[in-house]
């Protein structure tokens, strides 16, 4: 065997190890389904994909054979047993991933791939390795076995330093994976209730799922869905009042939410049908991290946020806000809207020169741009002005929990939201897309109360921060509450 021999079997083992890897953590998840990937199809298999999805007995076998065949052409792959099956049966799998959700629907930003994404190539690897697999640990294993015994090994078996170097390095990660994953598997788990050692941590799974939240919200060129999801449990500041543990860089949201755990949120907020998330530009990176790795579709949306303008005054915010607008629409923002702060704060003053320039400077930026505020009357204000934007982002509760405040204007968590009669009154006449955010007042709120009251008064969409394990319920209870069917509003929907 030669170099190129053993160049194959290094390819061979590293594709094998991202089966493996793919598989293991299927398995390991809890109430791991296809279903949601195969119900989002939309290409011409689409009515195939989502027919199976409906049966569950169907879709039992399905996601058996996901993880289990997934780990099968891993291990055959890695150790070069029956490699020529293993990668054949490996390029049709991914065929079949790619004809579900084919790149180039619902592409976004710079991390997607158009038509030749990740699962293209390797299927194209591995039609070369059916062909020329390379040699597997079973080669190795007669070649050691003859230089032990002084014998030359038969010409066909004789393996170079490389190839033993592949073969010897397949078994290492063979009992690598193995260890840690009987120790992920059947190791011992946390128990908050009794010591240091317990039960696994459960959440309702996909298998719960209801159906995947409707997309239905159209904002120009967009289509939303109508649960967003809220990005500030994901950077670890979700404005605790004075639960000063559970914010910030040390604090408790932060440490939950690590990179691996932000990106499974990603995905999993993708397969419940939830398509957005509003975040700080901050957070950018995050984003475009898990569509590079995980090959993710979730669009996002900034506030904008307060990047590089010198300077504390009026004019300087408003440079910034562009300034942040257009950092973000660069790096692959489906939209963007003035943060509230800065908007209130401009309403209040009078400047609606100021105000409408910068409006007008990010429209430039050819997406859908969108005025945050807190206070309906900056939204009157706006209007009474010529400020008209493509949307509105409004905080909206009923403000019936203990810890709220008074008034506005006062600096706190929960000043927010302080006339909920006086904007859904005001926001009944108001034609533009409305998305309402703090419909939770920060937790003190609980969905079954805060996501109809936000729905029934007006609002288009609400933005929600969620940890993975909230979402498959609050999606259920979005989808209750329009399978139910709201009471006549005031305000037509968008």
């Amino acid at each position: 065997m030669n170099m190129r021999d053993g160049l194959y079997a290094l390819l061979r083992m590293a594709i094998g190890w991202h089966f493996l890897y793919e598989g293991v953590w299927k398995l390991v998840q809890e109430n791991w389904s296809a279903k949601g990937f195969l119900q989002s199809s939309d290409w011409f298999a689409g009515p195939l994909f989502k027919a199976l999805a409906a049966n569950p007995a169907v879709m039992r076998g399905i996601d058996f054979a996901n993880e289990w065949g997934l780990v099968l052409i891993g291990l055959g792959l890695i150790a070069g047993v029956l490699a020529r099956w293993a990668a054949g049966a490996g390029a049709l799998l991914l065929v079949f991933y790619y004809v579900c959700q084919p790149p180039w629907l619902n592409a976004t930003g710079d991390a997607h791939y158009l038509f030749l994404d990740v699962r293209l190539v390797e299927a194209l690897a591995l039609g070369v390795l059916v062909c020329t697999p390379g040699p597997g640990i079973g080669d190795v294993l007669r070649g050691l076995w003859a230089k032990i015994r002084k014998a030359p090994a038969p010409e066909t078996e004789r393996l170079g330093r490389r190839e033993w170097l592949g073969g010897l390095a397949a078994c290492g990660v063979l009992a690598t994976f193995g260890g840690l994953f009987a120790r992920w598997k059947w190791g011992p788990k946390v128990d908050a209730v009794t010591s240091a050692t317990a039960k696994a941590f459960e959440f309702t799974g996909l298998d719960q799922l209801s159906h995947p939240i409707d997309q239905t919200l159209k904002i120009g060129t967009l289509r939303l869905s109508r649960l967003i999801l809220g990005g500030g449990m994901i950077s670890g500041y979700a404005h605790p009042r004075d639960l000063k543990y559970l914010s910030g860089p040390n604090g408790l949201m932060k440490a939950y939410n690590t990179p691996d755990r932000t990106r499974h949120t990603l995905a999993f907020a993708e397969k419940t049908g939830i398509n957005t998330i509003i975040i700080n530009p901050l957070l950018i990176d995050t984003v475009t991290d898990y569509w590079k790795r995980m090959g993710g579709k979730i669009q996002f949306i900034t506030n904008c946020g307060y990047h590089g303008a010198a300077g504390t005054g009026e004019e300087a915010i408003a440079k910034g806000l562009v300034q942040g607008a257009r950092m973000s629409v660069d790096r692959g923002a489906a939209s963007c809207f003035m943060r509230g702060e800065y908007t209130d704060n401009m309403a209040v003053k009078g400047q609606d020169k100021l105000f409408r320039n910068c409006l007008a400077e990010m429209k430039t930026l050819g997406v859908p741009i969108g005025i945050g505020c807190h206070e309906w009357r900056t939204v009157k204000f706006c209007l009474e002005h010529d400020i008209v934007p493509d949307y509105w982002m409004l905080t909206f509760n009923s403000r019936k929990y203990w810890s709220a405040t008074p008034s506005f204007g006062t600096n706190h968590d929960n000043c927010w939201c302080t006339d909920p009669e006086g904007l859904k009154a005001y926001m009944a006449t108001v034609p533009q897309p409305w998305i309402a955010f703090k419909v939770l007042g920060a937790g003190a709120i609980h969905p079954r109360e805060g996501f109809p009251y936000a729905f029934n008064n007006g609002a288009d969409a609400i933005c929600v921060g969620m940890f993975d394990f909230q979402m498959v319920e609050n999606v259920n209870l979005v989808n209750k509450i329009f399978a139910k069917g709201l009471p006549a509003r005031t305000r037509k929907w968008n």
